[in-house]
């Protein structure tokens, strides 16, 4: 598909990108101006490097020459004019391909990301290199998800719609999920859980609920929060097995599961599992989950 370069160079601020790859402290701002040393090539001339946000242009006047914001992301992932549409495109929440898993939901990528299985907070969730291939997860470093672990979503049909992207640590927002992507139309691993041969299937809220749950021997999808939207419970209701509700324990959880029983009521048998107060399924042993769930 043709990359609408003009675009991203019209919509994509260069302010967010600086911002998003943590340059943006080092420079200062005089009126629409920023300027400070080059963040491409070091050197400590403080003039070197200058913005113009109204045009939203660059330029290095020592080493980096400038150009517009695709051009900056070529310069900062080192990637050829292709790629670097690519990633303007996830950054603004554009979509490479047409053909939605539905008339409103997320148009599928046609790209992915080069990921590491083997990242140390994998291990410290608890996540082993065989469930986070299973998964796709993995730590990210470069584009919009760097220094993120990466957590690849599909649609019910098993297509690439989108990549959630986890902090590792006390940065904010916790999961940060493309811009324009809604996950209100989404049921994580439901593609997987659709053709299992399991009777039961645990809805949860978070995806590392899910990995853990999947360690344990136990099919499950998540909401991707404690709230259920009506195109997620169409999609449950979809399911041919029975349903076992399991969210977080905690008071946003035992909202959502209200909610939840009062908007499936009646489309199936179900039931509900509550977790003691500040729990939530990832905290349990396998042996401990398949007690409380069974």
């Amino acid at each position: 598909m043709t990359i609408d370069f003009e675009r991203i160079k019209r919509e994509l601020p260069i302010k967010e990108v600086l911002t998003k790859y943590g340059l943006l402290r080092d420079l200062k701002q005089r009126g629409s101006q920023l300027y400070g040393p080059c963040p491409l090539h070091g050197g400590d001339n403080p003039q070197a490097f200058n913005v113009s946000l109204e045009k939203n242009l660059w330029n290095c006047f020592t080493h980096c020459r400038g150009g517009s914001v695709v051009d900056l992301l070529m310069a900062l992932e080192k990637v050829d004019v292709r790629e670097a549409g690519k990633l303007g495109y996830e950054m603004l929440g554009v979509e490479m391909k047409a053909g939605a898993s539905s008339p409103s939901g997320p148009r599928p990528l046609d790209f992915t990301l080069s990921l590491d299985y083997e990242h140390p907070y994998l291990k410290s969730r608890n996540i082993d290199l065989g469930t986070a291939k299973y998964f796709g997860v993995g730590h990210c470093d470069r584009g919009i998800m760097a220094g993120r672990i990466a957590i690849p979503i599909h649609d019910d049909r098993g297509k690439l719609v989108a990549y959630a992207g986890r902090a590792i640590d006390d940065e904010q927002p916790k999961y940060r999920f493309p811009r324009g992507f809604s996950k209100n139309k989404v049921v994580y691993n439901l593609n997987r859980v659709r053709a299992s041969s399991a009777r039961e299937i645990v809805v949860v809220e978070g995806f590392f609920d899910v990995m853990t749950l999947y360690r344990s021997g136990i099919e499950s999808v998540g909401l991707m929060g404690s709230s259920l939207s009506k195109d997620q419970r169409d999609q449950l209701l979809s399911l041919e097995q029975r349903l076992t509700l399991c969210l977080d324990g905690d008071n946003a959880g035992r909202r959502g599961m209200a909610k939840a029983l009062e908007m499936l009521r009646g489309g199936r048998p179900m039931k509900a599992v509550y977790l003691p107060e500040g729990l939530q399924p990832e905290d349990f042993g396998s042996n401990y989950l398949r007690e409380i769930l069974s």
